[in-house]
C-alpha cells in the first residue's frame, strides 16, 4: 500500500530543527505533508518509488514575521506537485521533482537558490516573491521553466553535464539582469 507521511508540530513538539523523511522501499510512496514551526531544514527523499506530492509549511511566529524559520528544502523524486510555504525559504534542492514546484511566501525580501541534481529534469519552479533567483544545474538534470514574478536578477549556472542546459524558459517580468554561466 501507499506510505503516507504527515508531520505536524504536535508530532514531535516544537523543537525539531532538521527533519528528513526517507523512502527507501519499493512500495508506493504516498503524499508527504509537513507543517512545523521550528524546522530550518526539511528533506523528503525517495531512493525507491517517488512520492506522489510533497507539501511543506513553515508556521513559525518569530518576531513580526510568520513563517520565517524554514530556509532549506530538499525533494528527491516527487511525481506530483511540490508546494513549499514559508517567508525565509532561500534554498531549494530538487532531484526528479517532475510535478512542478511552487514556493509561496508573504514577503519578498529574500534571495532564492535552486539546485537541480540527478538525471531526471525537475520541470517547473514558481515563486512570486523572491527578489533574486540563482539556478544551479550541476548534473545531467535541468529545470525546464522558472517563473519568478518579482525577481530583478536571475543567474543560471550550468556547471554539470546537463544535456538540455540553456534550454530553460525563464519568466521574470521585472528582471533587469540575467547572468548565464
Amino acid at each position: 500500500g501507499a506510505a503516507d507521511v504527515t508531520v505536524t508540530n504536535s508530532t514531535f513538539g516544537s523543537g525539531v530543527t532538521n527533519l528528513s523523511i526517507v523512502n527507501a522501499g519499493a512500495n508506493t510512496a504516498g503524499p508527504v505533508s509537513v507543517t512545523l514551526n521550528s524546522a530550518t531544514a526539511v528533506s523528503a527523499v525517495s531512493t525507491g518509488t517517488a512520492f506522489t506530492t510533497v507539501d511543506v509549511v513553515d508556521t513559525s511566529t518569530t518576531a513580526a514575521s510568520t513563517g520565517s524559520t524554514l530556509t532549506n528544502v530538499t525533494v528527491t523524486k516527487a511525481t506530483g506537485a511540490v508546494t513549499l510555504t514559508g517567508n525565509a525559504i532561500s534554498t531549494v534542492n530538487l532531484n526528479a521533482a517532475t510535478g512542478g514546484t511552487t514556493i509561496t511566501a508573504a514577503t519578498g525580501t529574500r534571495a532564492l537558490t535552486i539546485n537541480t541534481a540527478g538525471t531526471t529534469d525537475s520541470t517547473t519552479v514558481t515563486d512570486s516573491k523572491a527578489t533574486s533567483v540563482t539556478l544551479n544545474e550541476t548534473s545531467a538534470a535541468v529545470m525546464t521553466t522558472l517563473t519568478a514574478a518579482v525577481a530583478t536578477a536571475v543567474n543560471v549556472n550550468t556547471t554539470g553535464t546537463a544535456t538540455n542546459a540553456g534550454s530553460e524558459s525563464i519568466v521574470a517580468a521585472k528582471m533587469t539582469a540575467l547572468t548565464l554561466d
